[in-house]
């Protein structure tokens, strides 16, 4: 039984020239490494760009408040002037938390771009082993073992930078209203 399921595997299996081999190793690779790795580098471009927007919209809010309160103090009386610094440490709030969602989100895309290195290396093996003289168990593997915990790994930090990213981001424009706020109570008085 085992001779004739080898020669009926045998007749089944298409003869290449090594040249036909490395043409079909290259055009694989081309389509699963590079592929995956160019769209990465697009999406890691365009939310980069999303995320400079947001950031300098945030330093520009809260900076320009800041710089504009100073002229506005000469129509205060003298009780106003005094609540004016409340106001202000909001604006002040806002700009830290800007800076601080801009660290997060370079951490984000650091983080990112660590992960995208490893997946790239778990495809490369994964179609170098497809065209290997022996071919061997990826399951059994313990490289490429190694790159898929590590792929898997890199989704804790990336969540938690992404997410720190948003909610300081959100929190300086939110800082931003408050001090909006607290400048029209005050000049409300």
């Amino acid at each position: 039984m085992s001779e004739n399921s080898d020669e009926i595997s045998r007749m089944f299996e298409i003869q290449r020239s090594n040249r036909e081999q490395r043409h079909l190793y290259l055009e694989e690779w081309r389509l699963n490494v590079l592929t995956l790795s160019d769209e990465f580098k697009l999406q890691l471009e365009l939310s980069a760009q999303y995320a400079q927007i947001a950031l300098r919209a945030t330093f520009f809010l809260n900076g320009g408040a800041l710089v504009a309160l100073p002229p506005l103090m000469q129509w205060l009386d003298a009780a106003q002037r005094q609540g004016i610094g409340f106001g202000a440490l909001f604006f002040v709030a806002g700009l830290i938390a800007a800076a601080l969602s801009a660290v997060c989100a370079y951490a984000n895309f650091m983080f990112l771009a660590q992960q995208s290195l490893t997946r790239i290396a778990s495809r490369a093996i994964s179609v170098s082993n497809n065209y290997a003289i022996e071919w061997k168990d990826l399951a059994q593997d313990t490289e490429y073992q190694t790159h898929l915990k590590s792929e898997i790994w890199w989704n804790t930090p990336i969540n938690i930078s992404m997410y720190l990213a948003l909610l300081l981001g959100l929190s300086s424009y939110g800082l931003f209203v408050f001090g909006v706020w607290e400048f029209r109570n005050l000049v409300a008085q």
